[in-house]
């Protein structure tokens, strides 16, 4: 029997520029994996759409402030990028979504409904764009909120305001058998 406990989906039926999976962090595990696929990228974009996180607190209001994030993002044609920050505004999601329109990621979410420890996310996906230039991207990235907040939900959006993308979201409880 597998210890991971369906918790919720949420699927994007057209292009959108936000994808909130609301109310699916409770007190029934420490520990969430969430995993994003089905993937298409905005029609009329011509940029890359690579998505951002941000948390959702008990009052349904999206987070905004003092996340610490790194990423490394590393790449079929060129020299990989890393990249850190802290006191930001979103965490890196492990997708870049492009033409390719297959990317996909996971992410572990630690003890997010908890108000007395950070909520700690770690993640890795992979997707591209340009498929002429094989231009494939693999991601790895991890980071924190530093507010002591009951986390309920999360937010996924494009770091582009103007790319918007389809996609579906499925969140698993992670059981712990003693």
């Amino acid at each position: 029997m597998s210890n991971l406990r369906f918790v919720k989906q949420v699927k994007s039926t057209s292009a959108v520029s936000t994808i909130k999976v609301e109310d699916c962090f409770s007190a029934d595990y420490d520990i969430y994996q969430v995993s994003i696929f089905d993937t298409q990228y905005g029609p009329t974009n011509t940029d890359t759409a690579s998505l951002r996180v941000r948390f959702i607190n008990s009052s349904g209001s999206s987070i905004t402030t003092l996340y610490d994030a790194m990423n490394m993002n590393m790449k079929a044609d060129a020299t990989k990028d890393e990249d850190k920050f802290q006191s930001g505004a979103y965490l890196y999601s492990p997708l870049v979504i492009g033409n390719y329109e297959n990317a996909g990621g996971m992410m572990y979410i630690y003890n997010p409904f908890s108000s007395s420890c950070h909520t700690v996310m770690t993640g890795e996906g992979a997707g591209g764009y340009d498929v002429s230039s094989n231009r494939g991207r693999s991601s790895k990235c991890a980071g924190f909120c530093k507010h002591l907040v009951s986390v309920t939900g999360i937010e996924l959006y494009p770091g582009n305001a103007s790319n918007t993308f389809q996609a579906t979201v499925t969140v698993h409880g992670l059981r712990v058998d003693s």
